[in-house]
């Protein structure tokens, strides 16, 4: 959104159009995610669903709140992506590694925009272990590492020198502050 807003000046249009940008980038993902399941059909219908979706689908995606646009798309890419490499895997076609570095790149962009993705890559990661097994410890290991430290390495810069601020909510999860020592044991004692 802020390089619209610098190219093209102050509004609220503006500010919408990077939100706009990656919801658009959404839709070849959608149908090419589609029509390798389930061909070319699947993918056209896949796209049409995208385009009459919920009203709390469109809000997310022409305004920009949390760039929610962005990880939707990096969500549907990272198991898009890794679909294709577990597939080909499967088959005995060992991909390219810089498809591996690509789906590293991805999921590490994502991780540094939002933590939501973090069930994609760990789906992901679950996919490919199995199909791969053993070999999940080679090469294509480090390249899908490399790209994600690589997309993921603002979100590290950031933290290390911000007192890692973006993982502080895990203070909130503690035996002190949580729930079981609060409200839920005294109802629970109450029994």
């Amino acid at each position: 959104s802020a390089l619209f807003y610098k190219i093209y000046g102050h509004g609220a249009f503006q500010v919408n159009l990077g939100t706009v940008f990656f919801s658009f980038l959404l839709l070849p993902v959608v149908y090419a995610w589609a029509r390798d399941a389930g061909g070319k059909l699947a993918g056209l219908i896949a796209l049409i669903l995208c385009l009459i979706g919920p009203g709390g689908f469109f809000h997310y995606n022409v305004s920009p709140r949390g760039g929610y646009a962005v990880t939707l798309l990096a969500i549907t890419s990272i198991l898009w992506l890794a679909g294709r490499i577990a597939c080909s895997e499967r088959l005995g076609k060992r991909p390219a590694n810089t498809r591996y570095l690509l789906l590293g790149l991805i999921a590490g962009l994502g991780f540094w925009t939002n933590l939501l993705v973090v069930p994609a890559i760990l789906t992901s990661a679950v996919i490919l272990a199995f199909i791969l097994r053993l070999k999940v410890f080679s090469s294509r290991l480090n390249y899908a590492a490399g790209g994600f430290l690589t997309g993921s390495l603002p979100f590290w810069a950031w933290n290390a020198l911000n007192g890692w601020q973006s993982l502080g909510m895990g203070a909130s999860f503690t035996l002190s502050q949580s729930l079981f020592k609060g409200e839920f044991a005294s109802v629970w004692s109450q029994r």
